[in-house]
């Protein structure tokens, strides 16, 4: 099952909600991760219902999606309002992820 597309502007708004440096220290400890790993490419289990049954699909996370996170979380820095959320692993692991599925990045 293959996540639907989304568009930049979409996907903006899902980075602009973390705290930018966080989400940008996240992502450099995530790829220096790969990196020791040797790994170009990781697959991260993630769990969810569908449709009120267990489902776990995997999460692909790549050092040009890592990359994407963190030049959005610095590129839109001056415009993150209001109370920003503090990003946890998963979350970033998430967004690079969902940057695989943006229309025409």
């Amino acid at each position: 099952m293959t996540d639907p597309m989304i568009s930049m502007g979409s996907f903006r708004k899902q980075v602009q909600q973390y705290k930018p440096v966080e989400v940008v220290l996240l992502c450099a400890a995530i790829s220096r991760d790969m990196d020791i790993n040797k790994e170009t490419l990781r697959q991260v289990p993630f769990t969810g219902t569908v449709a009120g049954f267990p489902h776990t699909r995997n999460a692909l996370v790549t050092h040009h999606g890592l990359a994407a996170v963190a030049r959005l979380a610095i590129r839109n820095y001056p415009w993150t309002k209001g109370r920003l959320r503090s990003a946890s692993v998963k979350d970033v692991t998430a967004l690079a992820n969902n940057w695989t599925n943006v229309e025409d990045p």
